[in-house]
């Protein structure tokens, strides 16, 4: 499972980076889909910025399965990005 919520740039682009290779994967084996989860708000930032940036991770995953056929699974998951309202902003 790949997560696009946290503080540090690093690890998100390590998340986007692994979800890739889950794709890849799973394009392998005929598979059908990757599941990833946004998984809470960060204390300190701003909500509006982390739900931006796990939209934006979504995208770019998002192309990189439509190339290989493949669909992105998001999962409703983790502490206020449960919300409806925060996961219709994601979308």
């Amino acid at each position: 499972i790949c997560e696009f919520h946290a503080v540090d740039q690093k690890v998100v682009q390590k998340n986007i980076d692994d979800c890739k290779k889950f794709i890849q994967l799973v394009a392998d084996l005929g598979g059908k889909g990757v599941k990833v989860r946004p998984n809470g708000l960060p204390k300190d930032v701003p909500v509006e910025k982390t739900l931006e940036q796990i939209g934006k991770s979504l995208v770019e995953c998002g192309k990189a399965a439509k190339d290989a056929g493949v669909e992105i699974w998001v999962e409703v998951h983790g502490q206020g990005t449960q919300n409806p309202e925060n996961m219709k902003t994601i979308m």
